[in-house]
């Protein structure tokens, strides 16, 4: 969850720069700032911050992509309620958005609830006139009803899609996806070989008919299709994998195991840091859970012995002053956020914020306000560095 920090945080700062009330913004602004870094913790300030985000959104004259934005910070923390509700508000200020309704079904689909997100991607056709839109709509209800085994609606679904807009090739991608899980194997290299036509630097058209070229025993085809695919992505994991396979279903077993064997480090590298996000998701875990039951002192050593073992973890470091500050010692919350100032150039109005806010505890007004202008005068600028890697 934590991995995508910063991108929500740059979610954030794009809503501000796109809105007009000059007055009411900044506060706006702050609440999601205190709700994105509480997000793990989920504790009272959390919960009084939402709050207030609840009675700033109607009142701020935002466009109808900030609401997309502000969905976007959410999600990037996990907060999949707290998205639904602010493209709830958002409907409320343009009822007759389709693209609104796209995303909260997008919402809805993603906690379980199919029928509700077929109802609002209904409601979402009937009301646009727009025909990319439709088309991305449907597409919408095709990969629904996929998820749901109902394989003759997503069908229909896609191929309506197609119809209203057949220069997609988006919806031809999906469209062979569908035909390549379903074993209709002709049709889905039809409608992958048309994709790489319309589209020949498209990634995924020459991934998705490799595969279907493999599947069906082609194997120079699907070798030249990935090795299109490779040229577009050298690092791409996947395309390694079926042109390794094809050049050792073709006899030429040299080459696929080189090929096999750059997929493997490629593949170990991401499970690494895969391993590395699960371990660090568990240590927040365990130390937040400790800090909810009363153990205070039981959270802060199992962060300090999670940092020993991964010390850039800006997680881990961040997490480790709130829990200090939560149990009243402002002063090691103050000198870890102060190490973490020294130690990263990655999110440091962040840091600023939490110090000011330390430091005004421990009564400390000019401390608390150098580093509270500090914020305000790096957020947007860092924001919009981190938007642009």
């Amino acid at each position: 969850m934590y991995r995508h920090f910063f991108q929500a945080l740059c979610a954030v700062v794009l809503v501000f720069s796109q809105t007009r009330d000059a007055l009411l913004t900044p506060e706006l602004v702050d609440r999601f700032v205190t709700v994105i870094s509480l997000a793990e913790f989920r504790d009272r300030d959390f919960d009084q911050t939402l709050d207030e985000i609840r009675e700033l959104l109607p009142r701020s004259p935002l466009r109808e992509q900030s609401y997309e934005l502000m969905k976007d910070a959410f999600l990037g923390v996990g907060l999949k309620a707290e998205a639904e509700i602010v493209l709830r508000t958002g409907l409320k200020a343009f009822p007759q958005s389709g693209l609104l309704r796209i995303y909260l079904a997008d919402v809805l689909s993603g906690t379980g609830r199919s029928a509700e997100a077929l109802g609002i991607l209904d409601e979402a056709s009937r009301l646009s006139t727009d025909r990319q839109q439709r088309a991305v709509i449907l597409q919408r209800i095709g990969s629904i009803q996929l998820g749901l085994a109902h394989r003759d609606e997503a069908f229909r679904a896609y191929r309506q899609a197609l119809e209203i807009a057949p220069e997609s090739t988006e919806g031809r991608i999906q469209l062979g996806k569908a035909y390549f899980d379903s074993n209709r194997l002709e049709e889905a290299q039809s409608e992958f070989e048309r994709a790489v036509r319309s589209s020949p630097n498209n990634k995924e058209s020459h991934l998705g008919l490799s595969a279907t070229y493999l599947a069906r025993g082609m194997w120079e085809k699907a070798a030249t299709s990935a090795e299109r695919a490779v040229k577009l992505e050298p690092s791409n994991s996947r395309a390694l994998y079926l042109l390794g396979t094809a050049l050792i279903r073709m006899d030429r077993r040299e080459d696929g195991q080189a090929r096999l064997r750059e997929f493997a480090k490629i593949d170990a590298g991401i499970q690494e840091v895969e391993r590395r996000y699960v371990d660090i998701d568990a240590i927040s875990l365990s130390a937040i859970r400790a800090l909810r039951e009363g153990n205070g002192d039981g959270a802060t050593q199992t962060l300090i012995r999670g940092i020993a073992s991964y010390p850039d973890s800006s997680r881990l470091n961040m997490n480790l002053a709130l829990v200090l500050s939560r149990t009243g010692k402002h002063q090691m919350a103050v000198e870890t956020l102060e190490s973490m100032l020294r130690r990263t150039n990655s999110g440091r109005f962040l840091i600023h914020k939490h110090l000011a806010d330390e430091y005004k505890i421990l009564g400390d007004a000019e401390s608390s306000n150098r580093h509270r202008q500090a914020y305000l005068n790096t957020r947007e600028a860092e924001f919009i560095q981190l938007a642009r890697r």
